[in-house]
């Protein structure tokens, strides 16, 4: 079974080099150790390159040749007034980033693409004393369950674009008046606005099947205090016995979430 630090990986076809995995380990000491800051250049390959890694694993077969594009906001100088969020996804990001995603890596059509603020990721995991790699994939697989909610496990068309769902992350950073665009901050209506039953199931269903694999993330950043809302482990054990199927991702994104799970969530919302 591999541990925190390693990943299956194409690290045998380079028995000269480290597998991605143990180079963002490497990397997380030294950021632990403040020998190193985040910056886009040293950290971007090895840290993506893992992220990347779960993500495709937790999609499994079914969708095997979906492209998965990551990229920080340091290298996307229009992020703009995003800029105050963890991370966000939406369906159509990998064609608002199409040229970017083109200079950095190799465009493969349409697909799941999410940016994320690595300093900010670097600053929780020290606050939760959590590797960054870890904590990086983790917010991977929150992006990718939004991306699977509004897509309805459905790959987009080459030039479709939705008209909803803009931002799928709204989760503000504590700090974001340092941002320097306080005026374009506007709270979500709830604590839990778009992070809601359908949301938290499919990213139990992910988390699930990277644990089948070995991968045990530390954090599962779905529900919680943060969004209002019980442990994240109550609502995995409301999922119930459906997280031990093999349920197609389309078929979860298409169904209506265990009834467990709905009271469950009645509960928390109501009591607020």
């Amino acid at each position: 079974m591999m541990t925190d630090t390693t990943l299956a990986s194409d690290a045998a076809s380079r028995p000269d080099q480290m597998s991605d995995a143990e180079i963002a380990a490497e990397i997380d000491a030294k950021l632990a150790t403040g020998e190193l800051e985040i910056d886009t250049s040293p950290i971007r390959p090895a840290h993506f390159g893992f992220a990347t890694r779960v993500a495709r694993t937790s999609l499994g077969e079914e969708f095997a040749t979906l492209p998965v594009y990551l990229l920080s906001v340091g290298e996307i100088p229009s992020a703009g007034v995003f800029q105050c969020y963890a991370g966000w996804t939406s369906v159509w990001l990998d064609l608002d980033h199409e040229q970017d995603i083109r200079e950095l890596m190799t465009w493969k059509g349409r697909g799941f693409c999410a940016v994320v603020n690595c300093n900010e990721v670097a600053r929780k995991a020290r606050e939760r004393k959590r590797p960054y790699h870890l904590h990086l994939a983790g917010l991977v697989l929150h992006e990718l369950a939004h991306w699977l909610e509004f897509t309805r496990g459905k790959r987009p068309a080459e030039r479709e674009k939705f008209a909803e769902h803009q931002a799928l992350d709204l989760i503000p950073i504590p700090d974001w008046k340092e941002t320097g665009k306080p005026e374009a901050y506007t709270p979500p209506p709830e604590p839990w606005y778009l992070h809601e039953t359908q949301f938290i199931r499919l990213a139990c269903h992910l988390h699930r099947r990277v644990r089948g694999f070995g991968i045990q993330l530390s954090d599962l950043q779905i529900a919680g205090e943060n969004y209002g809302l019980s442990p994240a482990e109550d609502y995995q054990l409301a999922v119930g016995p459906e997280l031990l199927t093999s349920t197609s991702i389309k078929a979860i994104a298409n169904t209506q979430p265990p009834k467990m799970m709905q009271e469950l969530f009645a509960a928390d919302t109501r009591s607020t």
